[in-house]
């Protein structure tokens, strides 16, 4: 699968525009609960109510520190493929079907 970098512009963009975390899921009787900060959660007002699967809710608030990093490590990625391309294309005359350039 290849990553558009519309796609990454989009979950960027959503994610720069979230509540700022990290965010923390802590469980109830009938559903989880999403919260920003991790101590005494009950005198805050979540952030999002997830259903019944509190690993849902475990996901989804990792999620806030894990997409940001995945995004730089993706753009990090294509910058070394560039100059590895750019290497091979350039000084070793060579052209791959998968080379960006």
């Amino acid at each position: 699968m290849t990553i558009s970098e519309g796609h990454l512009q989009k979950w960027e963009r959503l994610a720069d525009g979230a509540t700022e975390g990290p965010w923390y899921a802590y469980e109830t009787r009938d559903y989880s609960e999403i919260y920003k900060d991790k101590a005494v959660p009950q005198l805050s007002t979540p952030l999002a109510l997830v259903g019944s699967q509190h690993k849902d809710a475990e996901f989804i608030a990792m999620s806030r520190e894990a997409v940001p990093e995945l995004i730089k490590t993706v753009r990090e990625l294509e910058g070394v493929i560039k100059q590895m391309c750019g290497f091979c294309c350039g000084y070793l005359e060579m052209r791959c079907d998968k080379c960006p350039l």
